[in-house]
């Protein structure tokens, strides 16, 4: 998935904590950054600009979207919403749009669904609010990762938190209050 490991290095570099000097790379939008008030709760709603979702995150929040022009790819589009919590959790949804449209979507769902993307990783199928749901999760030594792929045809919705092993009880926790809050509305 090239749009999604574009994203994750443009986060994992800190290129938008650095200041928003540098210019972002060639069909990537950053439409705000450390965007979002948290409440009482230190939790805030993020909408996406472009992407026509929104989830709570108990974090200030990048939005940001993202185009790939080359035919070879499977991916045309990808819009994110992520921020890393003040426990150093990383919490990422993104909307991903397939060249092949719905059969790309599709194809990516049951290949999440038959081949977990990580070691020792669980996969369980069910469904959110009557959308098709592939759940995984996976803990090493150094993290534990969970993440939902919701088939909203004719996209796939990508929700994931990331922490370090000695945070995974609140991030399990975390987890349950990030992927209920999500909202999606007609793209």
């Amino acid at each position: 998935m090239l749009m999604r490991a574009i994203l994750l290095a443009l986060l994992a570099t800190g290129w938008l904590s650095e200041g928003q000097a540098q210019q972002p790379p060639p069909g990537i939008t950053v439409h705000r950054s450390e965007a979002g008030v948290l409440d009482g709760s230190g939790w805030t709603r993020a909408e996406s600009t472009t992407g026509a979702f929104s989830a709570q995150l108990p974090c200030r929040f990048d939005d940001i979207g993202a185009k790939d022009d080359n035919p070879q790819s499977p991916i045309t589009r990808v819009d994110s919403l992520s921020c890393v919590s003040a426990d150093r959790s990383k919490l990422s949804v993104m909307r991903i749009q397939y060249r092949r449209g719905m059969a790309g979507a599709l194809e990516f769902l049951e290949r999440r669904a038959s081949l977990p993307p990580w070691p020792n990783a669980t996969v369980t199928r069910s469904s959110f609010r009557g959308l098709p749901l592939v759940e995984t999760s996976a803990t090493d030594a150094r993290s534990c990762v969970i993440s939902r792929l919701l088939f909203t045809a004719p996209d796939n919705l990508v929700m994931t938190i990331e922490a370090p092993a000695a945070n995974c009880p609140i991030a399990e926790a975390v987890s349950r209050k990030f992927f209920e809050s999500f909202v999606l509305r007609p793209h």
